[in-house]
Parts: structure tokens; C-alpha cells; sequence
């Protein structure tokens, strides 16, 4: 889950400050007293909790423009969808929300910022709505990563420009060997807590660090040597199940190919192509290869299916398009292609390439670039939520066409076992609809400024 929290000021949705309705005064008065005037009331992205029973968000608001100095008061709280409650937890005030992030069951780990150097988290009981534990570290990190099982947390430090590895249940954060290369392109093997990074040596090798049962609150122990070649370079992408992997090699004279490596036994095997972006449901890797440009246009970008073990490649996929990305389904064999066309017809739309037959069948419109996708289990629909337009819709994967279910909210998160799906709204307030029907269930639920009640727990102040 990709989670945001917007910035202080005016309303993405727009309108005014709300004012509260003044009271006239008792006996004979013939003045009001003045009215209160609130500042914009926002609330965060929505996140459920796996499992779904709960729903977290931070909402933040003014509650007195005429007050001096004036107030930001921020809640971490709680959505219970079943019921329609809303708690809010932890008065976080003074901080600015980075992440909300489930390490584990009965668990949320909430990420924030206080000024611009210190970054403070702090782990809480999703059950009992209580804090368990705070820490607070000199930095600025971003690009969250939780482990498969939840024992660690990986981030990017833009101070120290360095991966930083947290235990989740003591939250000792801990910066990894400056050697490491790509900070952000390190990856998790599917299932399991052990991490694939690229370390710079005289020769380049691609490492795993086994921390299925480390102690994260001393130092790691040191990585197993998975490969190594000079030419590594770039991000690591992992195969669903775990066995291969990929990444970007440039070779000695400057051209570009892509390495799949045997997880297991360290064979390399290298195939021509510009990158790899991914691993397809049937385990074959996504290897790129730009064209050389017209005069006076961008170069488009193809794709063949390659067999990690044998390197064996089904036939070139040509998009005829710019920046184009092919999003794999992993429930189906489908691979969502689109880009860019910068062709005067216009005639490469986005499109399904099927993997078993190699067949391509036209989209109404995108779904690779969705912020957000759901494959419905059981059903043969997404739910595609695509943050920069606001749009939620459901996309039928035999006919291509894509239903507009909602315009104009804020964000979604889904509740696949429930087979609904949670709306925060600009409002702000939080809604249920129904995946079968795309109605919505219940009434929303509106939130009350987070200044009106304090939150029964409150961030340290440190």
C-alpha cells in the first residue's frame, strides 16, 4: 500500500472554512458573540488493517482562525467499518505524517516527521487503541518497505543518503554498510524476511541478508554472496516465487544487458535487453529494449518474455510506445500494457497481453498506471483506483472496459475478505462500498474536528 498525507493548507477538494453557528446571548443582549471560524479540516490517505476490521488515518485541522497563535491539531485514529465507529487513538500535533504502516497482526507502526530532521515512530496496539512504544532518530526517511513477515522496516535516509534497517518491536533503527548500492533498489524475497541488495566490492555482488531470525537490535549479521559481476547495475526485481531474480548489467563496452540469477545456486544468466522490469505469473522475466528515434521523436520501447533458466525468449512484444510499463496480474495471465503513443493516428492503445498464447486484446483505457489495483478474488475484474484523477473504477478483464464507480474522493484501500472497498472523501469522512453491487453500504461517516475531544494518548515530546 502506497500511503500520502497532504500538505497544510488550503483543501485539494477546495472550499471555505466551516463556521461553527453562533448562539445569540441570554437576556436582552443585542450583539452575537463572535462566531469561530475553522481552518480546513484533512484527513490522510485510508489504510486497512490486514484483515480488514480496522480501517487508520490521521486527520488534521484548525479549529480557531481567530485564535492567535493558531492551533494544528492532528489525531491518529481508527475506522471500525462493520460498526461505523470512529476513534481517534494518539494526538500526534506538532508532526507531519510520513506513514502508516502493519507489521503485524494487531499492530500499526505510525511514521511522522517532527521539523525537518528528526523522524519519530512510534508503535501502537491496534486492539487495545494504545501505545507500546516511541523512538525518535536524526534524519529524513522515505520510501517505507515492510518485510513479508513484519519483523523490519527498510527506508531510504536522504540525510545520510543510506539504507536504514527498524525492528518493529523495539524500533532500534540502524543504518546498513555505506557499500550497499541503490538504496531503492534493494528488494524482499516474496515471503519471507530476507533482502537481496547490490554491494559494491572490486566486483560487484548481489547479496542476501537473512534476517528471518537476526537480533535487528545489534548489528546484521553479514549477507550471503549470491552472484557477483562488474556489470550489475540498477534494481532488483524478484519472481513470485522467490527462485530467480533480475537486474541491469552494463558490460565492459557500455551496452546495456540484463542478468537473471538463480536464487538457489547463483547460475547467472544474461539476455540482451535495456532492463527488467518484473516477473510475469508463470515466472518469466520482462525484458525491455528501446528503439532508436525517429527524427524528431521519442524512441518507444519493447518487450520480450524470457525464460529465467535457459534464457530462451518468446517473440518481441511491440508496444509503439513511450514510457510504456506492463503490469503483471497475478491471478491471471495477463500482462497491463501502456504508455505513451506519440504516433499521429494515435493507433497503440493500451492493451492485455495474454502469456499463454501471446495474444494482445485492446483496453477502453489505462489500468497499468492505476495507483492502486484489486484483483477481485474469484471474479475476473480489478478495481483500479487511479490517485491523479480521483477515479475509482472496476475494469472487466474479458470485454477490456472499464466502469467509473466514484470521481472526486480522496483515496481507497480494500478489504478483499469483506469484498468492499473504504473511501476517505475531502469532507473529510469515511465510507464503505460493496465490491458485488458498487453501491455504497451504510451511511458515511463524518469526522468531527480533532480539536472538538482529546485523543486519550499523546505523542512524547521529543
Amino acid at each position: 500500500m502506497i500511503g500520502c498525507f497532504p500538505d497544510h493548507g488550503a483543501p485539494r477538494g477546495g472550499g471555505d472554512p466551516v463556521p461553527d453557528p453562533g448562539q445569540d446571548p441570554p437576556g436582552d443582549g443585542s450583539q452575537s458573540p463572535p462566531k469561530i471560524e475553522r481552518g480546513p479540516h484533512k484527513m490522510s490517505d485510508v489504510h486497512v488493517e490486514p484483515g480488514g476490521e480496522r480501517v487508520w488515518i490521521v486527520h488534521h485541522g484548525v479549529g480557531d482562525l481567530g485564535a492567535r497563535p493558531n492551533v494544528l491539531t492532528a489525531h491518529l485514529g481508527v475506522y471500525v467499518p462493520d460498526t461505523g465507529e470512529f476513534a481517534d487513538v494518539l494526538d500526534t500535533t506538532g508532526t507531519l505524517g510520513k506513514r502508516i504502516l502493519f507489521p503485524g497482526t494487531g499492530r500499526v507502526l505510525y511514521v511522522t516527521q517532527r521539523g525537518t530532521d528528526r523522524d519519530v515512530f512510534v508503535s501502537l496496539d491496534t486492539v487495545a487503541r494504545r501505545p507500546l512504544v516511541q523512538h525518535t532518530y536524526p534524519g529524513d526517511r522515505d520510501n517505507f518497505r515492510v518485510s513479508p513477515n513484519g519483523r523490519a522496516v527498510i527506508s531510504t535516509n536522504k540525510t545520510d543518503r543510506r539504507l536504514h534497517v527498524l525492528d518493529t518491536t523495539s524500533l532500534v533503527d540502524r543504518a546498513m554498510p555505506a557499500d550497499i548500492l541503490g538504496a531503492d533498489g534493494v528488494a524482499w524475497a516474496p515471503g519471507e524476511d530476507m533482502l537481496y541488495a547490490l554491494r559494491l566490492r572490486p566486483v560487484t555482488q548481489l547479496v542476501r541478508y537473512d534476517l528471518r531470525t537476526a537480533d535487528l537490535g545489534n548489528p546484521l549479521p553479514p549477507p550471503a554472496v549470491i552472484a557477483a559481476d562488474a556489470c550489475f547495475d540498477g534494481s532488483i526485481v524478484v519472481s513470485a516465487d522467490g527462485r530467480y531474480l533480475g537486474v541491469g548489467c552494463i558490460a565492459a563496452d557500455d551496452s546495456r544487458q540484463v542478468s537473471l540469477i538463480d536464487a538457489m545456486t547463483g547460475a547467472v544468466t544474461t539476455v540482451a535487453g535495456d532492463s527488467v522490469s518484473d516477473f510475469t505469473r508463470d515466472g518469466r522475466a520482462i525484458v525491455w529494449h528501446t528503439n532508436a528515434p525517429e527524427p524528431d521523436s521519442f524512441p518507444t520501447t519493447d518487450f520480450r518474455l524470457v525464460d529465467p533458466a535457459t534464457g530462451d525468449a518468446a517473440p518481441t512484444v511491440v508496444t509503439g510506445l513511450v514510457f510504456p510499463t506492463a503490469r503483471p496480474l497475478r491471478d491471471h495471465d495477463i500482462v497491463l500494457v501502456d504508455g505513451a503513443d506519440q504516433s499521429d493516428d494515435k493507433h497503440n492503445p493500451p492493451f492485455q497481453y495474454h502469456t499463454v498464447d501471446g495474444a494482445r486484446t485492446p483496453s477502453a483505457q489505462s489500468a497499468a498506471f492505476a495507483s492502486s489495483l484489486l484483483e477481485r478474488p474469484g471474479h475476473d475484474e480489478l478495481w483500479l483506483w487511479l490517485e491523479y484523477r480521483s477515479l475509482l473504477t472496476r475494469y472487466d478483464i474479458a470485454s477490456g472496459e472499464m466502469t467509473t464507480i466514484s470521481y472526486g474522493d480522496d483515496s481507497v484501500d480494500y478489504r478483499a475478505a469483506s469484498d468492499d472497498i473504504i473511501i476517505g472523501s475531502f469532507a473529510p469522512s469515511l465510507r464503505r462500498l460493496s465490491m458485488a453491487t458498487g453501491q455504497v453500504v451504510g451511511m458515511p461517516r463524518y469526522l468531527a474536528y480533532p480539536s472538538d475531544a482529546p485523543a486519550p494518548y499523546k505523542l512524547d515530546d521529543q
